[in-house]
């Protein structure tokens, strides 16, 4: 699995660039590293004093971080987030009712419940994210169960580490529980890709996150679930 080395004062960035751009091609790969460089620059522009430090506007995701320079990253921006939450929602329903957790079933949620109007919330278009962002999937379900935000220390002027490597265990956490999990209906097949982009280990917690969210205990309310179509046998194939 390729590895991202994001052990640097803008690693956030860096990584937010192939959370954007998660192909390897050469193209895409320069188009990374150039939104990388565009988020750290509008960061920076917008808090000059925080020259020397790693800037919370940039680590945070924030939108007037991000739209600079390259035409499709509000776009991409979100599209990765309903990827994201895509991936959240199979999350909680194979934590809820195994029997039922799948991509399709996954998207018909969140298909029902999105409310933002700009957010693709069609099950066709939520797949094809799922599918656009597949190497990067973990990040953004990670971004999306803490809505998108980072826990600022603004007494030290900037993101508190801790967080974000909360935010990189919770991303290991999901990529290793979707490389060994599989549908039910497709018990050859697990839910995320072999090759997903990966951080180096020093950068994760040694203990699992308890917050934003504690994983093991993550589920979706019953009422939700509660009339949807049952799920049939599985396929034999």
């Amino acid at each position: 699995m390729p590895l991202l080395n994001i052990n640097c004062q803008d690693g956030f960035n860096v990584l937010l660039g192939r959370m954007l751009y998660p192909a390897k091609q050469p193209d895409e790969t320069r188009r990374a590293a150039d939104c990388a460089s565009q988020i750290t620059a509008a960061a920076i522009s917008a808090y000059p004093e925080w020259a020397g430090e790693i800037s919370y506007e940039g680590l945070s995701g924030n939108q007037s971080a991000i739209n600079a320079g390259l035409d499709d990253l509000p776009t991409r921006w979100r599209r990765g987030t309903a990827a994201g939450a895509t991936l959240w929602m199979l999350f909680a329903l194979h934590g809820s009712e195994p029997q039922r957790a799948s991509w399709n079933a996954a998207a018909d949620l969140v298909e029902d419940f999105a409310q933002d109007p700009y957010f693709p919330s069609d099950k066709t278009t939520l797949i094809r994210c799922v599918r656009q962002f597949g190497p990067v999937l973990h990040f953004w379900g990670a971004l999306w169960m803490r809505e998108g935000g980072f826990r600022a220390d603004f007494e030290d002027r900037g993101l508190a580490v801790d967080d974000f490597r909360r935010f990189l265990t919770t991303a290991e956490i999901l990529r290793q529980w979707g490389q060994a999990t599989q549908s039910r209906r497709k018990p050859n097949k697990t839910f995320l890709p072999a090759k997903m982009w990966t951080v180096p280990q020093e950068l994760l917690l040694l203990e699992p996150p308890e917050g934003p969210v504690k994983l093991h205990a993550l589920t979706l309310d019953e009422a939700i679930l509660e009339g949807r179509k049952k799920p049939g046998r599985p396929r034999v194939v």
